[in-house]
């Protein structure tokens, strides 16, 4: 191994630990949101689900839900609840126990939201800084940073499908939110137990998390290449080397690409630069030019 490609699993391991703790901020975020369903589970009254809240409830739900409807106008569910709300004066127990678990997911959809964001640019900016000092250790080359505009354009960046990360968790949130209103409908038609109701709901919020976990590992890996890219073309590198992660768990197409080179301008993810599928590990180091870098600097072998 040499010596870009040991920096650049350095550099790799760095965005992993912030990765890391991302993950503990989205369980901690899950642990909290379940603590306030428990408590409105427990207080839910399945032998009254028709009676009518009281108008202090019905203002306490009424507050909820336009807060929860300032999170993201994407957010298409909450959007409707709300815009109905003005219209409404009278909500029963069930009704108000849907709403409340609705402004719930949005809460922690727009939790998890603004936790990955943070995430993405803490990756963006130390790939970046990090790749950068491997050249200035190198060649004694003076290489500025990188905007916190330019992480989050990278951050934003519409890479797989029709949708970037964000666009994509509301979308999740969406999915999940019309899944909870079925479970809860359906459980208390079919006469389940609260206590089986409830558990069938911490699911759907679970599965909200796992979701939100899965697109940090695969947007930070999408983040950090895109970062350490931009210095490979700061610094006229023309190509890169694929470094796969290689152990049990390593794809068939990572391990195909592993060691490969690949000219920087032609640098495309899931084509030849990670990440090649969700959860990807791998990562790439620079094959410098060293004619051209010493070049740009005005700079000479000696």
């Amino acid at each position: 191994m040499n010596y870009w490609e040991k920096r650049a699993l350095e550099n790799r391991e760095l965005t992993d630990a912030i990765e890391a703790r991302s993950f503990v901020r989205l369980n901690n975020l899950l642990k909290n949101t379940l603590d306030k369903i428990n408590r409105e589970l427990e207080e839910f009254d399945l032998e009254n689900i028709n009676g009518d809240l009281t108008a202090k409830e019905v203002k306490e739900l009424k507050a909820l839900m336009k807060k929860a409807a300032s999170y993201d106008e994407r957010d298409l569910i909450m959007q409707q609840l709300y815009d109905e709300s003005a219209k409404l004066y009278k909500y029963n127990r069930l009704e108000g126990l849907q709403i409340s678990l609705q402004a719930r997911l949005s809460e922690l959809t727009a939790s998890q939201q603004s936790n990955i964001n943070s995430t993405l640019l803490k990756v963006g900016s130390s790939a970046y800084k990090f790749a950068a000092e491997t050249f200035s250790k190198k060649y004694a080359v003076d290489l500025s940073g990188i905007s916190r505009a330019t992480v989050q354009a990278l951050a934003d960046q519409t890479w797989v499908g029709s949708k970037n990360w964000s666009t994509r968790i509301w979308k999740d949130r969406q999915l999940l939110g019309k899944a909870l209103e079925t479970t809860l409908k359906e459980g208390i038609a079919r006469g389940y137990p609260l206590q089986k109701i409830a558990r069938d709901i911490k699911l759907k919020f679970q599965t909200s998390t796992y979701n939100a976990m899965r697109l940090v590992r695969t947007e930070t890996t999408h983040v950090h290449e895109q970062a350490t890219l931009r210095l490979y073309k700061d610094t006229n590198t023309d190509k890169y080397v694929y470094m796969a992660t290689i152990d049990s768990r390593t794809s068939t197409i990572c391990k195909g690409l592993n060691g490969r080179q690949f000219w920087v301008k032609d640098a495309q993810p899931g084509v030849n630069m990670p990440p090649m599928h969700p959860n990807c590990r791998s990562t790439t180091a620079p094959v410098p030019n060293t004619k051209r870098l010493y070049e740009k600097y005005g700079l000479t072998n000696e």
